[in-house]
C-alpha cells in the first residue's frame, strides 16, 4: 500500500473543526508510520495552531475557513495552518493566556509565524530522526 505524503484539509473556522483536525491528522500520521510521542506532539501542536486560527482572527473573509496542510519529507513532518482575517490585538495579560505558541515551539523543532494581509500562516516542522517509526 502506498502512503500519501501529503494531507490537505479546509474546514470552517469554528471549534467544531478542531476534533476533525486531530482525527484526520492522527490517521494520516498512523498510515505514514508516525506513532508514539512524535505523533502526539505533532497532533497537539497542530491542534493548538488551529485553535488559535479559530479564536484570534477578526474580520475574517466571508468563508471563515482554516487550511491545514501536512507533508512528510524524508525524516520530517511539516504542518501549515492558515487562517483568514487579521489577528486581534493582544489580550490583557492573564496568567492562563499566551501559552499556546510556547507549547507549539516546545513540541516542534522549527516554527514560523507569518502574518499577511489575507490572514496568518503558522508553519511548524518536527524531525523524526531518531524516533521509532511503525510499519508503513
Amino acid at each position: 500500500m502506498r502512503v500519501s505524503t501529503h494531507l490537505s484539509l479546509r474546514l470552517p473556522a469554528d471549534v467544531h473543526s478542531l476534533p476533525v483536525v486531530r482525527r484526520e491528522l492522527r490517521r494520516w500520521l498512523a498510515r505514514a508510520g508516525v506513532e508514539g510521542a512524535p505523533a502526539d506532539d505533532i497532533v497537539l501542536a497542530s491542534w493548538e495552531a488551529c485553535a488559535n486560527a479559530v479564536e484570534h482572527p477578526i474580520e475574517p473573509d466571508a468563508a471563515g475557513e482554516i487550511d491545514v496542510e501536512a507533508s512528510l519529507r524524508a525524516e520530517c513532518v511539516c504542518v501549515e495552518v492558515r487562517d483568514t482575517g487579521r489577528w486581534r490585538e493582544r489580550y490583557a495579560p492573564r496568567a492562563y493566556r499566551g501559552l499556546g505558541l510556547r507549547l507549539v515551539r516546545a513540541l516542534m523543532h522549527d516554527v514560523s509565524i507569518r502574518p499577511q494581509e489575507t490572514g496568518t500562516e503558522v508553519r511548524m516542522c518536527r524531525s523524526l530522526e531518531g524516533a521509532s517509526r511503525g510499519p508503513r
